[in-house]
């Protein structure tokens, strides 16, 4: 896997519950750059169980000129920032059907641990857990019932991108897509 993307962090207001909400100017903004290459084994069981873990490198680098609020505050990372580490998830699913009729389950399981090489001075992590289902209700023309729940969390010194990001239709719908950042979160929808 390989991926170059300028739209991994959109948004930074801080860390934390109580940050300052957008206030229309561009100053929560995030100009960053960011390269992942991550060679990975697959083990698929079946359609509906994968199984996967490798390497990962991941370099970063942010604008942190003008005055945008990660120029003012400078977290880690907020310049240029290399991490090598490892990765494993887990995919399992109760219907190969992505048909709205169908009762469907899904959970995802993910980590990362990163070494203390390149640009981190020590050990951290992340881990994400999450559980969405599907349920048709007999009602009507075809209404279904949709949950998701999900946690994750941040251990360690870890850059501002690997932050628990929360807000977005993902994870705490009504609120702008990274709207909070910080160590750890939970959400359900």
């Amino acid at each position: 896997r390989a991926r170059a993307s300028e739209i991994e962090v959109v948004r930074f207001a801080g860390y934390g519950n109580e940050t300052p909400p957008p206030d229309g100017s561009s100053s929560q903004d995030v100009d960053q750059w960011q390269l992942v290459l991550a060679p990975v084994l697959e083990y698929a069981r079946t359609s509906r169980l994968h199984i996967y873990g490798g390497p990962i490198l991941k370099y970063t680098t942010t604008d942190g000129d003008g005055d945008h609020l990660i120029a003012q505050r400078k977290p880690l990372g907020s310049a240029e920032f290399g991490r090598v580490g490892l990765q494993a998830g887990i995919t399992a699913s109760t219907s190969d059907s992505a048909e709205f009729q169908d009762a469907t389950g899904e959970l995802i399981a993910v980590g990362s641990l990163y070494a203390p090489v390149w640009s981190a001075s020590t050990t951290f992590g992340t881990t994400s857990l999450e559980a969405a289902g599907r349920l048709p209700i007999p009602l009507g023309p075809t209404p279904v019932l949709a949950a998701r729940i999900g946690a994750t969390r941040v251990w360690g010194a870890f850059p501002y991108d690997e932050a628990a990001f929360l807000g977005g239709q993902r994870s705490l719908r009504g609120y702008e897509y990274q709207r909070f950042a910080g160590a750890a979160m939970v959400y359900g929808n």
